[in-house]
């Protein structure tokens, strides 16, 4: 079995099956096919599952292989998949320089140091070293108000990031076949920095090769 075929497979069995998505990809095969009906096996040695699909209306002769292509672009199509695969990095000059101003700010943040915050933002470190210190059974300095200090601004800005990563970045990852490891941690890493303007990038890019290929796919038309 080819690895497009197995990953249709497991599409059928996420779509039609209802399977999770890492249960349905671990080696699934067809291991009946008849007229009424397709069982496909999936999971580990030892510990293999079945799922029968019935056909509505029943397979008829030779018709499987438009029945299946159907059923094909119906998984996908109800799985949010693309046709389109996306495995490069071609970002354009404002996305390069957002990345770059943004990583520096905040890799100045988090290598400045901690009594020069101190220095320039006194209220907010001295708020800190009346409430946050104590509770956290740390000295009373102002080094340790202007390290906390850089904490309450970088802790919440990766957290909220990596939220994105998860519900946007890695749903366009599996939309758009992005599986080149160098393309995703350049991804993963952009989108922790500076959020939403790296991931609709991925998005932008992916939205316009389907465009494209639809155009194709349409052929030039007549004026």
């Amino acid at each position: 079995m080819n690895k497009e075929h197995g990953e249709s497979l497991s599409h059928y069995l996420e779509y039609y099956g209802k399977i999770g998505p890492s249960a349905a990809a671990v080696d699934p095969a067809i291991t009946a096919f008849t007229s009424p009906e397709m069982v496909i096996e999936y999971g580990k040695p030892g510990k293999r599952q079945k799922y029968h699909y019935k056909f509505k209306p029943p397979m008829g002769p030779g018709q499987a292989r438009k029945r299946l292509e159907e059923m094909h672009q119906e998984a996908k199509a109800g799985l949010d998949l693309s046709d389109i695969t996306i495995n490069t990095f071609n970002p354009d000059k404002s996305l390069l320089l957002t990345l770059l101003i943004g990583t520096a700010i905040q890799a100045w943040i988090a290598v400045v140091d901690p009594l020069f915050i101190a220095k320039h933002m006194p209220r907010l470190t001295g708020l800190l070293a009346r409430t946050v210190l104590p509770s956290v059974g740390a000295a009373i300095t102002w080094e340790n108000a202007g390290t906390a200090a850089k904490l309450l601004v970088l802790v919440p800005w990766y957290f909220l990031h990596l939220i994105e990563v998860v519900t946007c970045l890695f749903p366009l990852f599996r939309r758009y076949n992005t599986k080149n490891g160098f393309v995703q941690i350049i991804y993963f890493f952009g989108t922790l920095s500076i959020g939403v303007y790296m991931w609709a990038h991925l998005k932008r890019q992916g939205e316009s090769l389907e465009k494209e290929m639809v155009a194709k796919k349409e052929g030039p038309k007549g004026h």
